[in-house]
């Protein structure tokens, strides 16, 4: 009987000692073990994502006014965050010492940036957009240098995912100095047209050509024939009232200048218009009465 009062024993719930909570001390990730050259390395993932890999590969990061498109007037639409761009990934965060991500957007080969004025009142604004898609972002710079500088980034980050068939090179700063947006192409080809030179194909004559038309030429027709004519006719005409003015002027002439000639204009020779022929019947015989 005393053996089993020994083993229906029930221990007491307050002599079992409870966990001592200590506090949590956050340990850094090690970001040996993320691959850097690859893109899934900054991508969220299912346990989020190496906030220290992000901030450090970052290719431009700054604070920004996030604007949402209006839909309740009690709801705030706009809030600031700290934007960073790393690879093809938009991450948005708090504060500069985050622990995790508020946002992400990825840049794909579809997606177009530009400068927007969707939001009343907001200047600087950029919208980010992906082609047949409603959703949008809209990031809102502080200065017109610093919406150049997130625009060039953005936009050539889009150009080399257009450029890269395989999209399996992480993006970096380094990478995007070989890239050439869409707008510098533009730019360079409306300079080539500029500088060269506008010169019709239709104005170029080739000296075979002259000669060939000058041989198929025919002189033996009317028109060419009068023209020659009146060409020899001008010429000896005006021999003779050169040698006639050289004749008048000379002995008067004390200086070395050329006397002006009168201009005199030729044209073509008008051809009288036909005549009728002449009859071959008689003329009717005069009247009786025309001797009364």
């Amino acid at each position: 009987m005393k053996n089993l009062s020994n083993s229906l024993y029930i221990t007491s719930p307050m002599s079992i000692p409870f966990p001592v909570d200590e506090m949590r001390v956050r340990q850094p990730k090690n970001t040996g073990q993320f691959d850097m050259n690859d893109p899934s390395s900054y991508k969220p993932r299912a346990n989020g994502v190496n906030v220290g890999l992000i901030l450090q590969q970052a290719i431009h990061s700054g604070w920004m006014t996030k604007h949402r498109t209006p839909t309740f007037s009690f709801m705030k639409n706009s809030k600031p965050r700290l934007v960073v761009l790393v690879d093809r990934m938009l991450y948005t965060f708090k504060s500069n010492t985050p622990e995790t991500y508020r946002e992400f957007y990825e840049l794909t080969a579809n997606t177009n940036a530009y400068v927007t004025d969707q939001i009343s009142g907001v200047l600087f604004c950029i919208e980010i957009k992906k082609k047949g898609q409603e959703e949008a972002w809209y990031l809102q710079a502080e200065d017109a240098e610093s919406m150049k500088v997130w625009l060039d980034r953005i936009k050539r980050t889009i150009s080399c995912v257009r450029a890269s068939n395989n999209n399996t090179d992480t993006i970096t700063n380094a990478s995007l100095l070989n890239i050439t947006t869409e707008e510098e192409e533009y730019t360079m080809a409306t300079n080539n047209k500029l500088y060269e030179s506008p010169v019709s194909s239709k104005s170029e004559l080739s000296l075979d050509t002259i000669l060939f038309h000058s041989h198929n030429s025919q002189p033996s027709s009317p028109v060419s024939s009068i023209i020659y004519e009146n060409e020899s006719v001008s010429s000896f005409q005006s021999s003779i009232g050169a040698i006639s003015d050289y004749s008048l002027e000379c002995p008067r002439r004390k200086s070395s200048q050329r006397v002006s000639r009168p201009s005199i204009s030729y044209s073509l020779s008008t051809v009288p218009p036909p005549q009728l022929p002449p009859p071959k019947t008689q003329p009717p015989p005069i009247p009786s009465y025309a001797y009364l």
